[in-house]
Order: C-alpha cells, then sequence, then structure tokens
C-alpha cells in the first residue's frame, strides 16, 4: 500500500508540480542543500534508503560530514543498503565508518526508492530510481509520509545487520533470490533485475541461470510457472 501510494504521488508532482504538502526539489545542487537543511534541523532520527548498490565517492564525500554531524549531536541513524555493497569495498567501508561511528546499517535484497525520512516529519524521496540526482520530492504531514514510515520499518524489520551471514530458508533460497523471482515473475529483465538488486547484468545472468537449473527449467516462463507451482512465490516460505 505505501509503494502503491509513493508512485501515486510522483505522478501527480509531474502532472501538475503542486502537490498540498509536497515540494519537488530539482537537480543534485538543490537536493545536497535541502538535505543540508533537514539534517540541520533535525533533532531525533533519519532513516534512509539508500539504492542503486554501490554509492558514488562523490555522495559518500558530501554524506561523510552530515552523518558526523548529526551523531555527534546524538541523532539516532539507520541506514538501510542493498545486500550488493559487498562487492563495493569504497561503500562497504562507509557503511561500516557509520556502524563505527554509532550508526545502525541493515542490508536487505531490493529498496523502491532512494530516501531519507527526517524526525518522521519530513522525507526526502528520490523521483527517478535509477537516476536519483535529477529530482527528489520533499514530503511533509501527509498520509504518504505515514507510509513511508511504515514501508522503511517494515524493511528493516526484514533485513540483516551488515555483514551478517546471508541464510537461506526451508526452499534453500536467499532472499536476493527470492527477489529475483519475483522479479522474474513481474516481467522483469536480467537487466531491470540487475538495477533493481544494484548487481551487474552479468551477476544476474548468472543468477537467474542457477535458478532456473535448480527448478529444471529452460525458459523465463517455465522459471516463473515451476517457482510457483513449488510455492517459491509465495511469502509463507521467507527466511525472516
Amino acid at each position: 500500500m505505501a509503494a502503491a501510494s509513493l508512485i501515486a504521488e510522483y505522478a501527480r508532482v509531474h502532472q501538475t508540480r503542486r502537490v498540498e504538502s509536497a515540494e519537488e526539489v530539482i537537480g543534485l545542487d538543490m537536493i545536497r542543500l535541502s538535505s543540508e537543511e533537514l539534517a540541520s534541523n533535525c533533532s531525533s532520527e533519519v532513516m534512509t534508503f539508500a539504492t542503486g548498490g554501490s554509492e558514488t565517492q562523490e555522495n559518500m564525500n558530501a554524506s561523510r560530514p552530515l552523518d558526523t554531524a548529526l551523531l555527534e549531536r546524538g541523532i539516532r541513524i539507520r541506514s538501510l543498503y542493498l545486500d550488493s555493497i559487498i562487492n563495493d569495498p569504497p561503500t562497504i567501508a562507509y557503511a561500516l565508518w557509520l556502524r563505527e561511528m554509532g550508526g545502525m546499517v541493515r542490508t536487505i535484497p531490493y529498496l523502491p526508492a532512494r530516501m531519507a525520512i527526517y524526525d518522521r516529519r519530513t522525507a526526502l524521496v528520490a523521483t527517478e530510481p535509477e537516476y536519483s540526482g535529477n529530482g527528489a520530492v520533499l514530503v511533509q504531514g501527509t498520509e504518504l509520509l505515514r507510509s513511508l514510515c511504515t514501508l522503511f520499518e517494515q524493511s528493516w524489520s526484514f533485513a540483516l545487520d551488515l555483514g551478517a551471514p546471508r541464510r537461506r530458508d526451508q526452499e534453500g533460497l536467499t532472499a536476493q533470490e527470492r527477489e529475483i523471482l519475483r522479479l522474474l515473475a513481474e516481467g522483469n529483465t536480467d537487466a531491470m533485475v540487475a538495477r533493481n538488486l544494484g548487481i551487474s547484468i552479468r551477476t544476474a545472468q548468472r543468477l537467474v541461470a542457477e535458478l532456473a537449473s535448480r527448478l529444471g527449467a529452460r525458459s523465463r516462463f517455465q522459471i516463473g510457472m515451476r517457482a510457483a507451482e513449488a510455492g517459491w512465490l509465495t511469502s509463507d516460505n521467507s527466511q525472516n
């Protein structure tokens, strides 16, 4: 419900550019300026979704002083990254630094949009998941904001602490493999699977091929069909 509400809000913003209790922020410079202002006024907590897998060095350089200042003021930081950051040394190093400084860091296979929520009162949400620097929506005090907080808490409960071993469920699937099956069932290509999980296309193709082999499937359609028949697409078998 939260994701559906978020998508609907995006559509309204782009159609009218005027949404009650929401403001469009255009361009990376304005996004960073908004982040600085929100961080300076934050009094209790910041919750973030970091999509895209590996972070750019420029983004990490811009985030480090903000995160340092927040933690020194006793602000609680909870950050969710994609599982795939384990394959990017600079990003994993930043996440480890953030944890060492007192922040809480978990990882999850998939995140719907890049966002930061400040004091549960204001959210800065990227309007283009693949190009988060192009623009964002600043949301305050709406049902959408409450949904975003709920979405964060739900994702946080499913995520694992940074560096924790990847568990397999009763079907022998990791959370990432189950997410790949979900994306394939929705008709996503290997390239789209790679973008959503923050992995390379080659890695996505390898993981899809491994799942196809385990299911005895010869096509993407058969992967979805046999995964459904085996009950792998239901939430009942979730490892969490």
